[in-house]
């Protein structure tokens, strides 16, 4: 509906690392957020702009549900495409 975020989650490890990124987007100037469990936003809000946007990998502080939140401006509804790397923390490089 018109005005509401739109929040997609992923079950995250403290450690590990997210990156994204989100474009093609039909609404004005959108931001994007992560949340960590709790609802403290550790990135954004970023707004994605025409040219879409690339969340450098962020390291993720504890163990739970994180959220990615979409939040349209005003009343704008629409469509956003987005792609998600996870991976783990490496302490040691392989041999």
């Amino acid at each position: 509906a018109s005005g509401e975020k739109a929040t997609a989650t992923f079950t995250g490890t403290a450690g590990q690392r997210i990156s994204l990124r989100a474009w093609g987007s039909s609404m004005h100037s959108p931001t994007l957020s992560i949340k960590k469990p709790g609802g403290t936003v550790i990135y954004g809000p970023k707004t994605v702009g025409i040219n879409g946007v690339f969340v450098e990998p962020v390291t993720l502080p504890v163990n739970g549900t994180y959220s990615i939140v979409l939040d349209p401006p005003l009343t704008y509804h629409g469509s956003m495409n987005h792609t998600t790397s996870i991976t783990a923390n490496r302490t040691t490089m392989p041999s």
